[in-house]
């Protein structure tokens, strides 16, 4: 069976970067990485359905992908990377997989519509800014195996109005915004 990836060189030339037409993307199952920015920029993707096969995803490889409304991630994924879907102001809901232990910086960052985050019980670090601005969201159960709740995680959601903190928590860093009505 061979391999696909779909690759960036640098920060100048990525694979799909700024295709504005682009609306459907159908990858073959063969895939195993997305890399860095592969589709960021396309502003009239709605969905993309990642095959089961795909075990990395690249920084910020569907950041700005304004039109984006679903997602489905493959289960195998070890982190939610970097900038991974920063500026999507149209999804609504994610599922992260189980399997994930870390999300990173800005991941979920001015996602404006977000309003349901599905946290797999695994996660031990939400990383810096990964939800920041992410005003549609007004309710967060956060798994018991999570440990660090980096700087300004949920910096301005201005409707998240709850949030549940498990014990095993360790360190928050400077995480909600001053909107949170009830802790």
């Amino acid at each position: 069976m061979k391999e696909t990836a779909l690759h960036s060189y640098g920060n100048w030339q990525q694979s799909f970067f700024y295709c504005e037409r682009l609306t459907e993307i159908v990858l073959p199952s063969s895939l195993v990485s997305i890399e860095e920015e592969a589709f960021k920029y396309c502003p009239m993707l709605e969905s993309i359905s990642i095959p089961q096969s795909v075990e990395r995803l690249g920084i910020a490889a569907f950041s700005g992908c304004t039109g984006l409304v679903s997602v489905s991630l493959p289960e195998a994924i070890p982190c939610i990377p970097d900038f991974l879907f920063h500026g999507c102001t149209h999804l609504t809901s994610i599922h992260v997989p189980d399997a994930v232990t870390e999300i990173g910086r800005f991941a979920f960052g001015n996602c404006n519509n977000l309003v349901s985050v599905d946290l797999p019980d695994g996660l031990s670090v939400i990383g810096e800014f990964s939800f920041n601005n992410c005003i549609g969201l007004s309710y967060l159960a956060i798994p018991e195996s999570v440990t660090e709740i980096r700087c300004a995680a949920f910096c301005s959601c201005s409707s998240l109005t709850e949030v549940r903190i498990p014990n095993g928590v360790t360190e928050i860093d400077n995480v909600y915004s001053l909107n949170v009505s009830s802790w």
